[in-house]
């Protein structure tokens, strides 16, 4: 079974690398990217994913206002906020909200090794 994946970040640049790096991986399944929360979650309501990477900071809805709504309406939808905000305080924040993961953008090079170990309940 493939790990189907959304993107959620306002940079077109970021998600054009991120989807590179996803569809990299045969167990992956890219689904679609979003431009902020709001539209991750009109999207999701169409296709269903196992896990988002989502970004904290977005116009419109940002990753944690996002965050809230996901836990409620798409309990089983995993997430890892992906941010080059890692500030404790928001670390600390994603974590309460219930995200599954943090990874800082600089760290991207972990994404699939940490894609995989939240889809399997290791982290």
């Amino acid at each position: 079974m493939k790990i189907r994946v959304a993107i959620a970040d306002d940079h077109p640049e970021i998600r054009s690398a991120l989807k590179l790096v996803l569809n990299q991986d045969r167990l992956i399944s890219f689904q679609f990217e979003a431009i902020n929360g709001k539209d991750l979650l009109l999207q999701l309501t169409n296709t269903p994913v196992d896990l988002v990477l989502l970004d904290i900071r977005m116009p419109e809805m940002d990753g944690m206002e996002t965050l809230k709504i996901l836990r409620r309406v798409f309990p089983e939808v995993k997430v890892i906020m992906f941010s080059s905000s890692t500030e404790d305080n928001i670390v600390e924040q994603a974590k309460s909200l219930g995200a599954s993961s943090f990874l800082a953008k600089s760290e991207s090079f972990k994404l699939i090794e940490t894609i995989h170990e939240v889809f399997n309940n290791e982290v």
